[in-house]
């Protein structure tokens, strides 16, 4: 029995961590389209650049950590 509260208390760890990662792909979103908003009338268009590099990093660590 206290095997399966293991299993179940990692089942809820991966749920929790799939939830962490939507949200964090979501505000990634949001912030990407903000900063689209401003790079045209404020900022130097490698601002967007940088951004879209620190994506592709933080989707690297994923990848990394599975």
């Amino acid at each position: 029995m206290k095997n399966r509260s293991l299993i179940d208390e990692g089942m809820d760890a991966i749920f929790d961590l799939d939830q962490i990662k939507k949200h964090i792909d979501k505000r990634l979103e949001e912030l990407r389209q903000y900063i689209e908003t401003y790079v045209d009338d404020i900022y130097d268009p490698t601002v967007l650049a940088r951004f879209d590099e620190l994506t592709k990093i933080k989707h690297l660590i994923n990848k990394l950590n599975q």
